[in-house]
């Protein structure tokens, strides 16, 4: 069996998002989540359920503690919030797949300011496929 893992978990657009950045104990993906369509309960107490083809990732991560302002910065531009096309290691097919998602509020814990420079937290990300 060949191994396809190319070395990074999450590309944007085209480009590579540094692992480096990436608390990699903190990266989660639900991978391939089914979707339904009018599922219901029967008169039986059964589900019965419409899967659509069409399924969902979610993935979660964290970046590293202490990022710099600048850091910070260019981790932001890989992400268009509204709808980001991203590539992402896959565990359940074990291969790449690709998909539009959108990102989730994230928040900002800031652990030290200086005069010219502002230090974070670890950043906590949620991309969701559409």
């Amino acid at each position: 069996m060949s191994n396809k893992f190319k070395g990074y978990l999450l590309k944007v657009g085209s480009t590579i998002f540094p692992n480096d950045y990436i608390s990699l104990e903190s990266w989660g993906s639900k991978p391939d989540q089914r979707t339904d369509e009018d599922s219901y309960t029967d008169g039986n107490g059964e589900l019965v359920r419409n899967i659509l083809p069409h399924t969902r990732t979610s993935i979660t991560f964290e970046t590293i503690d202490g990022l710099h302002l600048d850091e910070k910065i260019e981790v932001q531009s890989f992400i268009n919030r509204n709808n980001t096309t991203c590539e992402y290691w896959n565990d359940e097919i074990n291969d790449y797949k690709q998909g539009k998602f959108y990102v989730a509020d994230p928040e900002f814990p800031i652990k030290n300011v200086t005069d010219d420079d502002i230090i974070y937290g670890k950043i906590k990300f949620e991309i969701i496929e559409y």
